[in-house]
């Protein structure tokens, strides 16, 4: 999923050079979605594949999940603050 994701927004700024003005920002926006969510997947991805490596060390696999987690909460905040003002752009007032 996470590379699927990420080749899609590759490929959306590459697709964007032939567009009209608001098709390329609507792409870009899509675009900008799909970047955090392959992080998303990615940092899961990581977290699980890593945690049978690391159960021999209880503690280690113990670090590694709260750490490789947390970063999700980080990427979340960034969305957030991303689509409010994506909403404050469209809108034009503040949430």
């Amino acid at each position: 999923m996470a590379v699927v994701l990420s080749l899609s927004a590759v490929f959306i700024h590459f697709l964007t050079s032939t567009k009209t003005l608001r098709q390329m920002t609507f792409l870009v926006n899509v675009a900008h979605c799909f970047i955090p969510a392959s992080m998303l997947a990615m940092t899961v991805a990581f977290v699980t594949g890593t945690s049978p490596m690391l159960a021999p060390s209880l503690r280690l696999s113990i670090a590694n999940c709260v750490l490789g987690l947390n970063f999700i909460l980080f990427v979340l905040f960034g969305m957030f603050k991303f689509a409010c003002g994506l909403a404050q752009r469209l809108l034009g007032f503040m949430i």
